[in-house]
């Protein structure tokens, strides 16, 4: 059993021949399931929340680098289990999908990294058309997260790749920005819950599907 970072994985996959990667999930079963569940038991707004925080936790693992690993299981490539826990463990999913993103929805002001040096963090703050920028000491686990989160791997040929750049926006058009409005419209009171869990159910339902790269 092997617990390593992305990059890790990449390096370690180099000159291996892998599993071709032919189809894969958007999330992985073990997340959508837990969805599921939370949605049946009327827990909507913590479903929404665990979904799209297990985005933002695989998103920061590769936003870095030019692929995303998956992981052969149950007939289709999916992101690998993390070494530290499970993804059905929805609390823990919540609590580091906020530690890493903040909250959701946002707040009126958009933090964005734009660069770092000398463990030193710069960000752009946006906050009504006004631009601000701050200089900061980087946060252990958080602004190096991706060199520290590691995954589960217990066969080097069943890692596939996608583009890491692709798979995101992919994911950010399929299924993370509608969750992502589903929830702020859901807490504003834009949309009441029935229509909620009418709209959540269509995108968890898609979730569900295995789909072939491209599709």
């Amino acid at each position: 059993m092997l617990e390593l970072t992305v990059s890790e994985i990449e390096e370690k996959t180099r000159g291996v021949e892998r599993i071709p990667l032919e189809y894969f999930r958007y999330i992985p079963q073990e997340v959508a399931d837990t969805a599921q569940r939370l949605l049946d038991s009327n827990n909507l707004e913590k479903s929404l929340r665990y979904i799209e925080n297990a985005f933002y936790i695989y998103r920061e693992s590769v936003c870095c680098s030019f692929f995303a690993p998956h992981y052969l299981i149950n007939g289709a490539h999916e992101w690998p289990p993390p070494a530290k826990f499970q993804w059905s463990n929805f609390e823990a999913v919540i609590l580091g999908g906020e530690y890493i993103h903040g909250p959701i929805p946002e707040t009126n002001s958009k933090v964005r990294i734009t660069s770092e040096s000398d463990k030193k963090i710069e960000e752009t703050i946006i906050e009504k058309g006004e631009v601000s920028k701050i200089v900061r000491e980087a946060i252990p686990g958080k602004d190096n997260f991706k060199e520290i989160f590691k995954y589960r791997i217990e066969d080097l040929t069943k890692i596939g790749f996608l583009w890491s750049m692709d798979w995101q926006n992919d994911a950010l058009k399929a299924y993370a920005n509608p969750i992502y409005w589903i929830l702020n419209d859901f807490l504003s009171g834009a949309l009441g819950e029935n229509d909620a869990k009418k709209h959540f159910q269509f995108n968890l339902d898609n979730l569900k599907k295995i789909y072939h790269p491209g599709d």
